[in-house]
């Protein structure tokens, strides 16, 4: 079996005046192979030819549809993640406001209560 150097061509065109495409390849340096020939220069009627763009159209239209329900899908993951985030960050912060609230009273009864203190023992008479 001997390798040749020479590719195969593939030759496509379409005719201007007419609705077929003819198909044709020429394979340099090999032998044609056996039988009528009918597979190496065959004319695609226009039925086979706009059902292979109807094909093409669905897939095209699937794949742009798939593509489209994952980008909308990521698009909620990531907003349902916010917004989890956004109300553990509200609980926490609500906790830390009632907390300073609380030390704040805290603070103020110990200072009210230090003042009455001090207050009485100066007043009182010995």
């Amino acid at each position: 079996m001997t390798q040749t150097n020479a590719p195969l061509v593939r030759i496509r065109w379409q005719v201007s005046h007419g609705p077929a495409v003819r198909a044709v390849e020429v394979d340099r340096g090999r032998p044609p192979p056996a039988g009528d020939g009918q597979h190496r220069d065959r004319t695609h009627s226009p039925a086979e030819l706009s059902t292979w763009k109807a094909v093409c159209d669905a897939l095209f239209f699937l794949f742009n549809a798939v593509i489209a329900v994952l980008a909308l899908g990521l698009a909620v993951r990531i907003r349902r993640s916010q917004l989890s985030v956004l109300r553990e960050r509200a609980a926490r912060l609500e906790i830390e406001r009632e907390q300073r609230s609380k030390l704040a009273f805290a603070e103020e009864r110990t200072r009210v209560a230090a003042r009455c203190t001090t207050s009485s023992a100066i007043t009182l008479p010995s």
